[in-house]
């Protein structure tokens, strides 16, 4: 891993002004929306707020409870900061991100946009095409300079070559040329497995797909998994979505791809091939011999997360960014870097987590000012020692690496080096300890126009040829949905 270009020690007061949110969280909800505070918030918002003022910013999220509260930290510490005071932050939900998406897409023709926004960089590609995305390149180039003009007293500490280089990249993916988003919490996937029940039963963790599939029969042979009620499966994976598009990657399976006709960056559909398929048919087999399950095949918007907590299954691959829905003080848990299917082969695991948009809105009823504002607001945030502070709490990684050589962070990785946890403390620091040795085997895929509808439409496919549809039926009607995407 790339170390720091400097060395911060900030004092740990930092991190418990954040963490102490978790003792009072119904009080602070109330007094931010409902007091004179500049930061407001408006839960499960899915209609615009009108702009108050031109020295106000929106930023539509869908963060939890916790997570939203510790950024609302983040941005009264900010307010604060001299020059800041006169302005007002307001922070509205939209539940999930397909939801802010579809709102954001609505909002385009009524012009109702807020100023920034969290997002995916399939999303990205559908507001670029709309020509409402404020380009970044110059805010950087500003701000890296004034920061080193600063130095070590500025609060922003912001430096472009400090955010680790997967993250900070992906904002420059898309077809056309520049920075079009930026990082804010970053995550991967990894398995979290029933420590207890493995150790009592001799079981070896598989580092392959191949021995996951062996270790699945063998853990269904057990009397005790016999006789427990409601068992699922040995194995369950809550992204439908990511589990075939990682799968494709460490099988060198084509999914998607960009090519360039007539001097113009097109997306294309590369997935509808016999090896996906092969591999697909695969993966039932392994459902109709009851060695795994989805978070889709579960329904009910049920995570296999929860099942494992239950006891029902006994392995579950999530995000890091979830890592507390998979602890449980019933036993021990280990985590696991994900499988491969060829340990040969360079590993490979997914890159997610949000990053944040700015809107140009693409009207006359906003203001440059108020982008730059947002600009200002996504740097302190993203700060080293509040990178860092975000990411102790909730399980996802810092997007600098800075973060890493914090005090706070060294402390945090200190609270337990090993893959085992008995604690919720103990699973996060596990899992941070695990996910900073699999950053170079970190991927994406092709951002383009239909991008996002690839990543659902091929997540679907699993299920649907479990619940009867044939493999060929699945792997056209996905495609085609991907291809009507393109021609909206």
């Amino acid at each position: 891993m790339k170390t720091s270009k400097k060395i911060l020690s900030i004092s740990v007061l930092s991190l418990i002004a954040i963490l102490s949110l978790t003792g009072c969280n119904e009080d602070k909800a109330k007094t931010s929306s409902s007091s004179n505070s500049n930061t407001s918030t408006a839960s499960d918002s899915t209609s615009s707020t009108q702009i108050v003022g031109d020295k106000h910013i929106q930023v539509w999220h869908a963060m939890g409870k916790e997570n939203l509260e510790a950024v609302q930290t983040m941005t009264e510490q900010f307010l604060a900061i001299p020059g800041n005071e006169e302005w007002t932050v307001e922070f509205i939900s939209k539940g999930n991100y397909d939801q802010l998406k579809s709102d954001a897409l609505k909002a385009i023709p009524a012009q109702t946009l807020p100023t920034v926004a969290m997002c995916y960089p399939d999303h990205v590609a559908d507001y670029l095409k709309a020509g409402v995305v404020e380009k970044l390149d110059s805010y950087i180039e500003a701000s890296d300079a004034a920061s080193a003009a600063a130095g070590e007293s500025d609060p922003y500490q912001f430096d472009s070559t400090d955010y680790i280089d997967a993250f900070w990249q992906e904002g420059a993916q898309q077809v056309e040329d520049g920075m079009y988003s930026v990082p804010f919490s970053k995550s991967t996937e990894v398995m979290f497995y029933n420590k207890t029940f493995f150790d009592k039963y001799n079981l070896s963790v598989p580092k392959t797909w191949d021995q996951m599939e062996t270790l699945c029969a063998q853990i269904l042979a057990i009397d005790e998994v016999k006789n427990t009620a409601n068992y699922e499966a040995p194995l369950g994976y809550d992204s439908d979505d990511n589990m075939l598009i990682t799968f494709f990657k460490q099988l060198g399976i084509p999914y998607t791809s960009i090519r360039e006709i007539s001097g113009k960056k097109v997306g294309q559909f590369d997935f509808n091939n016999q090896d996906a398929k092969d591999l697909v048919t695969k993966l039932v087999g392994w459902r109709e011999n009851g060695y795994i399950t989805t978070k889709a095949l579960l329904g009910n918007n049920t995570y296999t997360s929860t099942k494992f907590t239950e006891g029902t299954l006994h392995m579950t691959v999530g995000s890091t960014g979830g890592t507390r829905y998979n602890f449980t003080s019933n036993f021990k848990i280990g985590v696991a870097p994900l499988p491969q299917w060829d340990t040969d082969e360079e590993p490979s695991y997914i890159l997610q987590g949000p990053s944040y948009v700015f809107f140009n809105k693409k009207g006359d009823y906003t203001k440059k000012s108020q982008i730059e504002f947002a600009w200002k607001w996504y740097t302190y945030i993203t700060n080293p020692v509040n990178s860092a502070s975000y990411a102790i709490l909730t399980g996802y990684e810092p997007v600098r690496y800075s973060s890493y050589q914090t005090e706070i962070y060294e402390q945090h990785l200190d609270v337990n080096p090993d893959r085992v946890a008995t604690t919720a403390d103990g699973l996060r620091s596990a899992v941070s300890n695990l996910t900073q040795t699999l950053q170079d085997g970190y991927f994406t895929t092709p951002v383009f126009v239909g991008s996002a509808t690839a990543r659902t439409s091929v997540g679907g496919i699993f299920a649907a040829v479990c619940s009867g549809t044939s493999v060929t039926q699945a792997f056209e009607s996905a495609l085609n949905d991907c291809i009507l995407s393109q021609n909206v």
